[in-house]
Parts: structure tokens; C-alpha cells; sequence
């Protein structure tokens, strides 16, 4: 059964913007299936205000060896080192974009997810680390997405 959903927060960390625009198209078909949303780069976010959010989908890319782009290190700081976020009514799914060339693939990704679950998130759905080639995989998993969540 599906979980219901009053509204649907969209975060992301971009570097060239592909996070971005895959938040974007998030938001789109969230907002054609009748969802309440919010786009955010989590540039202009406070980890912290995760405590009011009801769910959250996170779309962010991964950089070098396993880094954050650079207008995500506050973020990556704040909810993978810090330990005073409370996720405990938050339920969130992670999108991760990354290089197979890099031995650290999406590994932002990967803390982001791991990180919501220590401070007490439930994962709603699975998290998809997707590579340079990632359209058929971002589109296959918005499709599974939405088969768990519906608007309230």
C-alpha cells in the first residue's frame, strides 16, 4: 500500500546541474500526480530543518573520490557529521549520480542515505546510484518512486 503524502520536499546537490535538472523533473512529475512540492539546493537548506519535513526525495551527484559538490559540504557537514538532526517523522528516498571510472562511486549519495537512517528517517524506497548513462535508470526508478507514494 502506498504511503500517503501531503507534501513532497525535492533537495539537491548539483555541480553541472544534472542533479539538478533531475530534481526538477521530480518536482514535474510529482506535481502532475497531484503532489504539493518544494525544490530546494541544499546550498540554501539548514540540515537541520529536515525535522519539519514529511518526506524527502534527495537527488545529489558525487565528485572525485567520494566528495560532495562544493556547495554541499555545509549539508554533507551538518547531517553526515553533526548529531543533532532529527529525521524522525522524515521519510526520504536518495538519488545518487556518479563515475563507475571512480572507486568512491556516488558515494555521497550513499552517506546522504545512511545518514538519514542514523538520525531516524525511514527509507521509503530504495536508494538508485546511477551513472554517466542515466536516464533509463532515473526514469525506471521515478516510475518505482511513485508506486510508493501517493498524494494525501
Amino acid at each position: 500500500m502506498a504511503e500517503k503524502i501531503s507534501k513532497l520536499t525535492v533537495l539537491f546537490a548539483t555541480e553541472t546541474g544534472n542533479s539538478e535538472d533531475l530534481a526538477q523533473r521530480t518536482v514535474e512529475k510529482a506535481e502532475e500526480l497531484g503532489f504539493q512540492t518544494e525544490i530546494i539546493n541544499v546550498s540554501d537548506y539548514d540540515a537541520k530543518d529536515l525535522a519539519s519535513v514529511e518526506c524527502l526525495v534527495f537527488v545529489g551527484s558525487t565528485w572525485g573520490e567520494g566528495e560532495p559538490p562544493e556547495s554541499a559540504w555545509d549539508f554533507q557537514d551538518a547531517l553526515v557529521d553533526g548529531d543533532a538532526i532529527d529525521c524522525s517523522k522524515l521519510k526520504f528516498a536518495v538519488l545518487g549520480l556518479g563515475d563507475h571510472d571512480y572507486e568512491q562511486f556516488c558515494e555521497f549519495g550513499k552517506k546522504v542515505d545512511q545518514a538519514l537512517e542514523k538520525h531516524g528517517g525511514k527509507r521509503i524506497y530504495a536508494r538508485k546510484d546511477c551513472g554517466a548513462d542515466y536516464e533509463d535508470e532515473f526514469e525506471g526508478w521515478l516510475e518505482g518512486l511513485f508506486k510508493v507514494i501517493q498524494p494525501a
